[in-house]
C-alpha cells in the first residue's frame, strides 16, 4: 500500500476550496499516519461549513501555511498541476490519491499514485486503500464523503451503494447520522452567488439541450449546480478571483451516458486559453488559469465545444 512507504513528515494537501469528499480523505490518512509521523493537513482558500463540521468532528485542524520542507508530499482528489505547484518543491517523495481522469504528464510527478476513475469519491478509493482500517468518525467522515461527491446518489454506481453500505454496517453508522453531518445550512454568500448566477444567465440550445452560461465571483461549482436545477442541462460558470481565474462546468447524468464528457473535450481546451490547467469528470469539470482577460473566450469556446460534441451525439 502506498501510504506505507509515507516518512516521518508528510504533508497532505487537496484541492482549493475543498469540498468534504477531499477533506474526508485527507482526515483519514492523516490519522492513519499520525502515529509515529509529524502530518499535517494544508487547504489552500476557504473552508466551508460542511467541511469545517468534518474536522470538528475529528478534532482535526488545516494548517495556515505549508512547512518549508517534509519527507513525503501526498496530493489527495485533485488533478490540477497548477494548484498543487507551490508544494510540489516541499518534498522529493509525492503520493496521489484520486479519481479524476488524470493525464500521463500529470501523474509523472508523482513517486507513486493510486487513481481510480471508475469511482464517484475519493473516499472509496481510501476506504479501500485502509482496508477499513479507521475509526467511527473517520468513517462517518468518509462516508459524508461518498454521499457528496455522488451528488446524493445521483451519480451513484453499483460499488457506491457497496461500499457506502460496507462502511455504514462496519463501524454500525445510521444514514440519518451521515445526512445530519452535511446537512448544513446554505451560507448567505453562497445562495447570494447562486442567485446572481441565475440572474446573469444567458442560454444556447442544441435541439431541445439547453447550455446555461454565466459568471460570478464566488462559488463558481456551485452556482455551476445550481443552474442545472434551474432547468439547464449543461452549464459553464466563470470566475475571476485574486490570484486564479477558473471555469466549473456540469451536465446532466443523461447527456454523459449519450457521451459528453466536459472533463476530456472541454477543460483541456479552456486551460490553454486561460493559462493553466483543465479537467475533472464527464459531468462535473473545470479549468483554472492566470489570464482573466481571456475568461470570456473561454466561455465562449467551452459552448461551441459542448455544441459541437452534442451535435454529434444526439
Amino acid at each position: 500500500m502506498i501510504l506505507d512507504k509515507a516518512g516521518k513528515s508528510v504533508l497532505i494537501v487537496t484541492h482549493e476550496c475543498p469540498d468534504p469528499d477531499a477533506i474526508a480523505c485527507a482526515i483519514a490518512v492523516k490519522r492513519f499516519l499520525q502515529k509515529g509521523r509529524d502530518v499535517s493537513i494544508c487547504v489552500r482558500n476557504n473552508l466551508n461549513d460542511q467541511t469545517r463540521a468534518l474536522l470538528d468532528l475529528c478534532g482535526e485542524q488545516v494548517a495556515p501555511g505549508p512547512p518549508a520542507k517534509v519527507d513525503t508530499l501526498i496530493v489527495i482528489d485533485t488533478s490540477s498541476a497548477t494548484t498543487i505547484a507551490p508544494f510540489l518543491g516541499l518534498a522529493e517523495h509525492r503520493l496521489l490519491i484520486d479519481h479524476h481522469e488524470t493525464k500521463q504528464d500529470y501523474l509523472a510527478l508523482f513517486n507513486e499514485h493510486a487513481v481510480d476513475e471508475r469511482v464517484v469519491s475519493c473516499s472509496e478509493i481510501v476506504y479501500g486503500l485502509l482496508k477499513g482500517r479507521v475509526d467511527r468518525k473517520t468513517a462517518l467522515c468518509l462516508a459524508a464523503g461518498i454521499v457528496t461527491d455522488s451528488a446524493n446518489f445521483v451519480a451513484a454506481r453499483a460499488d457506491t451503494f457497496a461500499t457506502l453500505g460496507a462502511l455504514l454496517k462496519k463501524h454500525k453508522i445510521d444514514y440519518g447520522e451521515v445526512l445530519a453531518l452535511v446537512s448544513t445550512p446554505m451560507e448567505v454568500s453562497e445562495r447570494i452567488a447562486r442567485l446572481k448566477g441565475g440572474q446573469r444567465a444567458r442560454m444556447e440550445r442544441v435541439g431541445d439541450v439547453v447550455i446555461a452560461v454565466t459568471e460570478v465571483s464566488s462559488f463558481e461549482g456551485s452556482v455551476a449546480n445550481s443552474l442545472l436545477g434551474l432547468g439547464a442541462d449543461v452549464s459553464f460558470v466563470g470566475m475571476t478571483g485574486k490570484a486564479e481565474t477558473r471555469v466549473a462546468g456540469r451536465c446532466k447524468r443523461w447527456l454523459v451516458d449519450k457521451g459528453l464528457n466536459l472533463g476530456r473535450d472541454v477543460m483541456p481546451e479552456l486551460a490553454k486559453i486561460l493559462g493553466g490547467d483543465g479537467g475533472g469528470h464527464p459531468g462535473a469539470a473545470g479549468a483554472t488559469g492566470t489570464k482573466p482577460e481571456h475568461l470570456g473566450r473561454a466561455l465562449e469556446r467551452a459552448v461551441a465545444l459542448a455544441k459541437d460534441s452534442l451535435t454529434r451525439m444526439l
